[in-house]
């Protein structure tokens, strides 16, 4: 009896030590590459747009609150400094276009990864021993490529 349990166990134990694993959780597939791809550049459009319409206010409050500014220093001598706010607004509506730009590199690089990946079937050959040498036997094989 305890050699039968000791095989068992000496079998299970062999059979998980040297077996392949399954699912490979780093590969992706074309449709995920895809989506990556549609999601980087929705990201980056939405922070270009954003940017744009923040430069474009600040530029417009900063204009505005920059002649009132001129205003106060000629009457009364003094620097408000109350154009800080459309200052902000434009450099940070810049930062926004800037950092749209990786997002938009990541996503063209994306895109071509998923078209870079192609599957298919086709027909590979095998030599096959027969009692009258070695012949050629075709059989149907699935292409799985990943071009990088």
């Amino acid at each position: 009896m305890k050699k039968i349990i000791f095989f068992t166990m000496f079998l299970t134990l062999s059979a998980t030590s040297f077996s392949q694993q399954t699912n490979n959780g780093t590969s992706m597939a074309k449709q995920d590459y895809l989506q990556k791809s549609k999601n980087q550049k929705t990201l980056a459009w939405i922070l270009i747009s954003t940017g744009a319409v923040s430069s474009v206010t600040g530029l417009i409050i900063g204009n505005n609150n920059f002649y009132e500014e001129i205003g106060s220093v000629i009457t009364t001598g003094r620097d408000d400094k109350n154009y800080k706010t459309g200052e902000f607004l434009f450099y940070g509506g810049f930062v926004l276009m800037g950092g749209s730009i990786p997002l938009f590199i990541a996503a063209r690089k994306n895109g071509k990864r998923a078209r870079a990946i192609s599957t298919g079937f086709k027909m590979e050959n095998a030599s096959m021993l027969s009692t009258k040498g070695f012949t050629k036997k075709s059989y149907p094989a699935m292409a799985f490529t990943i071009k990088l």
